[in-house]
Formats: structure tokens, C-alpha cells, sequence
């Protein structure tokens, strides 16, 4: 026997080689795995504020109009993880009374008003033009295109707020349920189902 071969070997015995594993593969049958669920996260005080300064033309330097929110518990110093984030009835009551003050701003803000003289319309003028401003803007609040359906409860949520209110009323109500939805206080990502 050759002496190199017999070295080799011992070699290979001595470190505790083992003949290889050979990998098996799951029948045709298996199913795939599972992806995690992802958690829920909210945007954060600052994200809030910032993206409602974007959507309305707020002052980036004048900051008054900023909401205070509570701050977030966090998770080892920083903000916008799940885990940090504990929903309590006041920060609740907090996001209800930011977007009701938020959405005063809807009619001083022109990039976002469909018409430029809706306080000189009639009745059936204002309906209109805070409808056309609201099928404009809830794709940019909810960051997302509206589905039909959704675009049809928003709209009976606003005729019945215009049947009840005034027009102005009926469209700073309706722009305050659209800042305060689980559309835009959580980053949401659509599953692949909901796409096709």
C-alpha cells in the first residue's frame, strides 16, 4: 500500500471526517414555509408630522403648527419598532385630535383644494369641489391608490357628513378620518392575495 494513501487516510480519520451528508428534498407534495407575519408599526411623532407638513405645504421652518405627540416607549433608544410602540387611549385620543387639527388646514392649503374660490360657491359647488379634493388627496394620504370599494365608502361618509353639515364641515370631517385610519398612521404593505 502506498505509504502517502495511508497517511491520507489517517490524516482524514484523525480530524473526524465522515463521508458527506447528502442533502434530501421535501417531496412534491410539501408546502412551502410560511413568510412571518410582519407587525403592525406606526409612524412615528416625527413621520406624522413630516408627512402631514408634505401633504398639506406646511413651513418646514416655522414649526408651531407641529402636533405634540407622547413619545414612543422605543426599543434600546430609537423609535418606530413594534415593540416600542404601545397604543394607549391617549395616544389614541392624541392621533383623533391631531388630524381634527390637521385637517382645518385643508381649505388654506391650495395644492390640495380642487377648486380656488370654494368659499364663493353654492351648496352643490362646495359638495363638489370637496369631493373632487378628497378623490385627490386620499391617494396621497393613504399612500396607495384607492380601491372601489374603499373609494365608495369614502364617499358615502362624506355625503352623509354633507347631509348633516356644511359643505367645509363635511370635507375637514372626512379629511380627519383619512389622517386618522390604520391606512395612514401604520406603514401597511399589501399582500400579494390583495394585488391581483
Amino acid at each position: 500500500m502506498d505509504t502517502t494513501r495511508l497517511m491520507l487516510g489517517l490524516l482524514w480519520l484523525s480530524m473526524g471526517c465522515r463521508e458527506p451528508e447528502y442533502v434530501t428534498y421535501p417531496s412534491k407534495e410539501a408546502q412551502p414555509p410560511q413568510a412571518a407575519v410582519s407587525p403592525l408599526v406606526a409612524l412615528t411623532p416625527t413621520e406624522y408630522n413630516q408627512t402631514v407638513r408634505d401633504i398639506f405645504g406646511l413651513s418646514r421652518q416655522n414649526t408651531s403648527w407641529w402636533w405634540r405627540f407622547p413619545e414612543e416607549t422605543g426599543v434600546q433608544g430609537f423609535e418606530g419598532f413594534a415593540a416600542g410602540q404601545d397604543p394607549s387611549a391617549y395616544s389614541i385620543e392624541q392621533l383623533q385630535q391631531a388630524a381634527e387639527h390637521f385637517a382645518t388646514h385643508t381649505l388654506s392649503a391650495p395644492e390640495l383644494m380642487a377648486c380656488d374660490d370654494f368659499s364663493t360657491r353654492g351648496r352643490a359647488g362646495q359638495r363638489d369641489c370637496g369631493w373632487t379634493t378628497l378623490q385627490q388627496m386620499a391617494p396621497m394620504v393613504w399612500r396607495r391608490p384607492l380601491s372601489t370599494d374603499e373609494t365608495t365608502r369614502l364617499q358615502a361618509l362624506y355625503t352623509d357628513r354633507v347631509a348633516a353639515d356644511s359643505p367645509e364641515q363635511a370635507l375637514q370631517t372626512t379629511v380627519a378620518f383619512l389622517l386618522q385610519s390604520p391606512q395612514f398612521v401604520y406603514r401597511l404593505t399589501p399582500s400579494i392575495q390583495q394585488e391581483s
